[in-house]
């Protein structure tokens, strides 16, 4: 981080600008039904929420606690460096989330998607790495995250950096699908390749085989040829 600010922006933690969330019970509302969100269903590559369950109060998982709102962040907390961070970004019926995330609700004034930016940025996720504990399970606690410092610029500052942001994540996204869009188009001609090849040799060995017409012409010249052994032709060498 910078040591010098421009006017007006602040140096913070994460827990200074963000809101508590509710921990429930599911079980309490047995029939009720929840959308869950647990971590294998953050795709950590674009950053989005690409499943989430729909469960009843009485099947809800164990760790699912944790009550959400729309612009809500999702941090796993497990194995940070596979950054599964997403943010809710549409509502959804009773959503809730695993204890395996921290909560990152934005408080009135700053902008989720600033706070999205910043805690997918390395300046914010290097010191987490080296909080983890657990060999087999690393993880660090959701205080840790809390924890971490943040830049904090004025209101009018943070919406011309998220619309600089935005435009740039969409034009990756773009550029993403085109080469996705690219590889697919390239994988299914590597797999009729082999039938293209087979297909051009038949046509190649019809091609320079003969007719049956041909074939048919060619009996029919043998057999007169047989038939009239001493005709001029024959006695002159073009038989």
């Amino acid at each position: 981080m910078p040591e010098k600010l421009p006017p007006g922006w602040a140096r913070t933690t994460l827990s200074e600008v963000c809101l508590p969330v509710a921990h429930i019970q599911p079980a309490d509302s047995p029939d009720v039904e929840f959308t869950y969100f647990d971590i294998g269903g953050i795709d950590n590559e674009r950053n989005r929420i690409t499943e989430a369950d729909t469960v009843t109060g009485r099947n809800a998982p164990s760790r699912a606690r944790q009550a959400l709102r729309k612009d809500d962040i999702l941090f796993s907390t497990v194995r940070t460096y596979l950054r599964k961070i997403a943010r809710v970004e549409r509502e959804y019926p009773n959503p809730i989330a695993s204890t395996g995330f921290a909560v990152i609700r934005a408080a009135e004034g700053v902008s989720s998607r600033l706070l999205f930016f910043q805690v997918l940025s390395e300046d914010f996720l290097q010191p987490l790495h080296a909080l983890q504990t657990g060999s087999s399970y690393p993880a660090v606690r959701a205080q840790d995250v809390f924890a971490q410092q943040i830049l904090l610029p004025p209101t009018r500052e943070q919406e011309r950096i998220v619309a600089k942001l935005n435009a740039a994540f969409s034009a990756v996204q773009r550029a993403e699908t085109a080469a996705n869009r690219a590889i697919d188009r390239l994988q299914r001609l590597q797999r009729t390749r082999p039938w293209v090849r087979r297909n051009w040799c038949t046509h190649r060995r019809l091609a320079h085989s003969p007719t049956e017409e041909q074939e048919g012409a060619h009996r029919n010249r043998r057999g007169a040829a047989t038939a009239h052994p001493h005709s001029p032709n024959r006695a002159l060498g073009r038989g």
